[in-house]
Parts: structure tokens; C-alpha cells; sequence
């Protein structure tokens, strides 16, 4: 397929001497000195070579084009639903894909504004976010918040594993420079929004638009698109609410914070914010007609506006 490419196993003996660690799985092209058609076994989607190096900027001028690749969860490529479809696929020839352009603009926005607010303003780091997050860290004794920018979410999702350490950050830091040097900002928040984990084996806009609500992306309504933004920092817990149909108090304030800002910011009208109303999201399979939980009724869950 043209464009697709894969980055295999590990390998940081290879990595800077020309060993076979970041090569494309597709025969022919540039960097693969293997016979067209064979395969590799991949299990570990990591830039092994330096990302500063001019070669390696090719690799991300791909992600300007066509490409498919195979979702990497901590070190295991996703199995898929079916034997038809092997492994959960992301990218513009993966079949499951939403073009910015053909979005409502509620749902890029809502993407940003609970996320990187600054996404436009920024070249892919921000330093009070990361000040936040090493404040918030410190707090809490463990890992509980990131800090990372859309850009750097994104580089986690293609390149990297989900390791935390300071090796891993520093290699993500030099992909995020050369991205910000490489990709259109539209394209990074396209590249995003289709690539991101929304549930379980549920990766980008387009497939979270069918497994909740049974629709295209470009179809989602504003409250919609208000649950997948506010679903991302815990896909899981946005899942088994969905599972379990049951709404609750920290879903509604979320819903309906979302939904002021995107009033309050011209996102939609008055008029469509009234229309959303109670702010439950009507989901795939879920009864027409549900009740508004009580505040403060249920713990919260994860998640919050960015800042």
C-alpha cells in the first residue's frame, strides 16, 4: 500500500549504524533492503534513530500522505474485531478515516479546548503545562498528569511506547521539534483526532462517532462530540459508562460545562445550545429517554479542562 509504513522492533544497537531498527515495512522503498513482499515482525513502534538528522525528516513528511500502520499498545500490536481485520489499523488508508475539512467545527474545537487550548499558538510544547504537571506529580506521589501538548500526544501515539521515563521524554521532545518543523498545524490536529484512543480497540474520531452514537464523525452533534472530548483523558471509564448505561452527576457537569463554553466561545449558536438540552447524550442502544442524575450524586471521574 503506498505510503504505509511500520517502525519494528527495537533495536538501539542499531540505532545511528545503519542497522535495520526505524526501517518502513514496505518493499522497495527508501531505507529496506529486503525483497518486496516479505514481512516483519513488529512489536514495538519506537524512533530509534535521531530525529534530528535530516533523513530522518522523511519519515515524518509520510505523515503528510497516505499511510496505514497497525495501533501499538505498550509493546503489542492491537488484535482486531475480526479475521478480516487482523489488527486495529489508524491512518488515511486504514478505511476509518474523518478529513478535517468535512468536520463540524465543534468538533476540532472541542478537541483543542479540553485538551491545548493554545494548540494554534504554541510549536508544540508548553512549558506551564509541564510546570503543572510536575507541581501535580510532586503532590500526589505518583504519575497523575502529563502535561503534554496535542503534539505531543500525537508522537506518543505513533512513535513511541507508554514508558515513563526521562529517556523516553527526551526522545519525545526532539520527534515534537521536528514535527512542528514538518507538519501543518491542520494536519497535526488531523493526525490526532484519528489516531487517539477513544475505548476499548477504539481508535480515532470515526470509530468512536459509530461505536457510541452509530454515526460518520462528520454527523456528531455538539453534545456528542462534548462526550468524546471530555471521554479522552480515561477512554475506559467513558466506555463502561457507556457499557453499563447508566449516566451520572460528573457526566452531566461535564456535559454542560462543555456545552457553555462552546456557547459562550461562538461555536454554536444560542439557539443549538438550548436544543442539547437536558445534555445527555442519546447513545447507540441506550433507552430514548433518561432521567438527569442528582449533582454531586456519583464520584467523579477523571478528566477536567485544560489549563
Amino acid at each position: 500500500m503506498p505510503g504505509a509504513w511500520r517502525v519494528i522492533e527495537r533495536d538501539r544497537a542499531g540505532c545511528g549504524s545503519g542497522g535495520s531498527a526505524g526501517r518502513r515495512d514496505s518493499g522497495g522503498q527508501p531505507g529496506d533492503d529486503r525483497q518486496p513482499g516479505s514481512e516483519q515482525r513488529v512489536h514495538r513502534a519506537a524512533w530509534c534513530r535521531d530525529p534530528a538528522r535530516p533523513e530522518d525528516g522523511d519519515r515524518l513528511d509520510e505523515l503528510l500522505g497516505e499511510f496505514s500502520r497497525p495501533v501499538n499498545e505498550n509493546g503489542e500490536m492491537l488484535d482486531g474485531h475480526d479475521k478480516e481485520h487482523p489488527q486495529v489499523m489508524v491512518g488515511p488508508a486504514s478505511g476509518s478515516w474523518a478529513n478535517l475539512t468535512d468536520l463540524p467545527p465543534w468538533v476540532p474545537w472541542s478537541m483543542i479546548a479540553t485538551e491545548d487550548g493554545a494548540f494554534y499558538k504554541h510549536r508544540g510544547l508548553r512549558p506551564g503545562l509541564l510546570l503543572r504537571a510536575v507541581r501535580l506529580d510532586l503532590d500526589y506521589g505518583r504519575f497523575v498528569y502529563g502535561g503534554s501538548t496535542i503534539t505531543q500526544q500525537l508522537v506518543k501515539n505513533i512513535f513511541l511506547t507508554r514508558a515513563k521515563n526521562l529517556s523516553r521524554k527526551f526522545e519525545e521532545l526532539l520527534i515534537v521539534w521536528q514535527m512542528e518543523r514538518t507538519v501543518p498545524k491542520d494536519r497535526i490536529l488531523e493526525l490526532y483526532m484519528n489516531m487517539i484512543e477513544f475505548g476499548p480497540k477504539t481508535y480515532g474520531v470515526q470509530r468512536a462517532a459509530q461505536l457510541y452514537f452509530g454515526k460518520d464523525a462528520k454527523a456528531l452533534s455538539p453534545l456528542e462530540t462534548a462526550f468524546l472530548a471530555a471521554n479522552k483523558p480515561c477512554p475506559r471509564c467513558g466506555f463502561a459508562r457507556f457499557d453499563k448505561k447508566k449516566w451520572d452527576s460528573w457526566w452531566q457537569e461535564r456535559m454542560v460545562g462543555i456545552m457553555n463554553k462552546m456557547r459562550d466561545e461562538g461555536i454554536i449558536t444560542h439557539e443549538q445550545y438550548l436544543a442539547e438540552a437536558p445534555y445527555i447524550p442519546h447513545f447507540l442502544g441506550w433507552p430514548s429517554s433518561i432521567a438527569a442524575p442528582a449533582p454531586g450524586a456519583d464520584s467523579p471521574a477523571p478528566g477536567g479542562d485544560e489549563e
